[in-house]
């Protein structure tokens, strides 16, 4: 870099910076070959939380609560924020996905028409569909299940084949017989 005298002044960073402010030597302006300029330094790779950008040659910052990204999309979020399909991190994932605390991901459910489930089950469908005995979404309770509040399906009395309720049988199991 020139100096008023016309004589050329070395950039503090000489092994990278080609040229910086005359007032501060330490503040680079244009970098070598495959350095990154970033806040006034040359730099072999951007900081954490932030990602190269190819068309402006620059670190950019990755999105709100985000960890790790690649451009505006994040794949590794900050503390106790999940990752959804969408590469955002949110507190809570959306309906039909649930938060895994090992991946820090929203990961969907396993069971069909389910919007809240855990790691292993269920646990509401989706409306107009029941919650199952054996945990699957259906349009209605099967044979030998009644439905019951938030709708779930529950077992009717062992004795009982068609039930309303735990108390009210419509049709007995042979050889049983309504009374």
């Amino acid at each position: 870099v020139p100096n008023e005298n016309n004589e050329c002044i070395v950039c503090e960073d000489k092994e990278n910076c080609i040229k910086c402010n005359i007032e501060d030597l330490s503040d680079c302006i244009i970098c070598k070959g495959n350095t990154i300029l970033h806040e006034g330094k040359c730099i072999s790779k951007c900081p954490p939380e932030s990602f190269y950008n190819e068309e402006t040659k620059t670190c950019e910052k990755c999105p709100v609560n985000c960890k790790v990204c690649d451009e505006d999309k994040c794949e590794e979020c900050k503390g106790s924020f999940f990752l959804n399909e969408q590469g955002q991190c949110v507190t809570k994932c959306e309906e039909g996905f649930y938060e895994d605390p090992i991946t820090k991901k929203c990961i969907e459910c396993l069971t069909e028409n389910c919007s809240v489930c855990s790691t292993k089950e269920c646990i509401v469908c989706v409306e107009p569909f029941k919650l199952t005995v054996d945990g699957e979404c259906k349009s209605t309770c099967e044979d030998g299940t009644f439905e019951e509040k938030e709708r779930k399906c529950k077992e009717c009395d062992q004795k009982c084949e068609l039930c309303s309720s735990l108390v009210d049988c419509e049709k007995c199991l042979p050889p049983f017989k309504l009374s």
